[in-house]
């Protein structure tokens, strides 16, 4: 024998006892049989099958078949067997199995490769965290699964409120796990590693038939502390008192908080929240808010947080803005007026020293800077509103252009309505 095809012989025997590698597409006639045995678990490829779901497919074809007619036997590893180069088997329970194929041609010599299949029930606990916009509020929901008998899995479900209930879900098709739970029927697809780290289950139901809920696996006992919240609040640059209406960047912090893998949802107490540990946002409505951090642990215990916020609309409670010269400086009375805004386009009237009234409009900026243009576009103010603590004494000091006190620098501040 050559040193070339003793090579090529030694190549095929490690395929055979390794069955992983590359071999002809198709059968060989005439050369010494290898087995090559490719496994399948249903149509999504997954990783770990489900016992009296998963189909689990076994495919000869890549191996080198010899002299035919070849036969090919299949041992599935549970005292069930096949034959053919392609089968499909169900296993019935959970475990481990080490599956084969023997290939066996006209002269009687034969070949085979292994591969193991892992086969799981749906066992194992996995929890939702996260905000309600219907209800306004952080909701946890917990699935716990006990047992499975073939397509019938049991155990208990607990909702927001926190009361367990018994569930039986069934497993529909080749993944999919179904159960009702308060009234409304829920369904998702089981992962590919069943209750591996990280295998999220993408549930949808729970009256909201177009959100996805994503469960996240329970793995063990809880260790350590419960989680405890840490919320920081700082508004704008300036770190003021209050913040002005869709203006100012209120910026909101969950970094202090200690948790085993937390989960985070901050609430901004105007119906905005965000999951990230740190964000930015403007009040969307006025008054004095409540923002809330809520910190879930792997094990879906959590710890929350609240501090008070104030917002301020320059509107105020219908109030005014006043500008009156201080002595000895002429005497000349001035009035900005604002109507309730929701943004940073804001609108109202100004009072002339001489009494006449005015419609301006104009936009906030930056962080603080505001842009006035009265109608006609004789006058403009433009300057930065000042917000002193948060019971409403604040002023704006603006620059007046037009008129006849071009550029003079005006400080109105804020009056109660009479």
């Amino acid at each position: 024998m050559t040193a070339r095809a003793a090579a090529a012989s030694l190549a095929l025997v490690v395929a055979a006892a390794c069955g992983d590698a590359a071999s002809p597409t198709g059968p060989t006639k005439g050369t010494e049989p290898t087995g090559r045995l490719t496994v399948t678990v249903d149509s999504l490829g997954s990783s770990v099958a489900i016992p009296a779901v998963s189909r689990v497919r076994f495919d000869a074809t890549g191996s080198v078949a010899g002299e035919g007619p070849v036969q090919y036997l299949v041992d599935y590893g549970d005292h069930t067997s096949g034959s053919g180069q392609t089968t499909e088997h169900v296993y019935a329970n959970p475990g481990t199995y080490t599956a084969s194929i023997t290939l066996v041609d006209a002269r009687g010599r034969r070949a085979s490769a292994t591969r193991t299949v892992d086969v799981r029930a749906v066992q194992g606990e996995w929890f939702h965290a996260g905000y309600n916009t219907s209800t306004a509020r952080v909701e946890i929901r917990r699935l716990k699964l006990t047992a499975q008998d073939g397509r019938t899995v049991s155990g208990e479900f607990a909702g927001p409120r926190g009361e367990p209930v018994p569930v039986n879900a069934t497993l529909d098709g080749e993944r999919t796990l179904r159960f009702s739970a308060a009234g409304t029927q829920v369904e998702g697809v089981v992962p590919s590693a069943v209750f591996a780290d990280g295998a999220i289950i993408p549930f949808h139901g729970f009256a909201y038939p177009d959100a996805e809920l994503r469960f996240a696996p329970i793995l063990g006992e809880p260790s350590g502390p419960p989680p405890v919240a840490a919320l920081d609040l700082r508004i704008d640059s300036y770190n003021s008192p209050a913040a002005i209406l869709g203006l100012s960047p209120v910026h909101y912090s969950a970094a202090a908080s200690t948790a085993d893998r937390p989960t985070y949802v901050i609430e901004f107490g105007d119906g905005g929240f965000s999951t990230e540990t740190t964000t930015v946002h403007p009040c969307t409505r006025s008054g004095f808010l409540t923002a809330r951090v809520t910190v879930i642990d792997r094990f879906a215990r959590s710890g929350a947080k609240a501090r008070d916020l104030q917002c301020v609309d320059l509107s105020g409670y219908s109030g005014y803005w006043s500008y009156t010269p201080t002595y000895p400086e002429p005497y000349e009375h001035r009035m900005l007026s604002f109507r309730p805004h929701q943004d940073r386009n804001v609108e109202g009237f100004y009072r002339h020293p001489d009494g006449g009234v005015s419609h301006f409009s104009g936009v906030l900026t930056g962080e603080r800077g505001i842009h006035l243009v009265l109608d006609g576009g004789g006058i403009e103010f433009t300057g930065e509103i000042i917000i002193g603590d948060p019971t409403w004494i604040r002023s704006m000091s603006l620059t007046l252009k037009g008129g006849s006190a071009d550029g003079k620098t005006l400080r109105f501040s804020y009056a109660e309505p009479y």
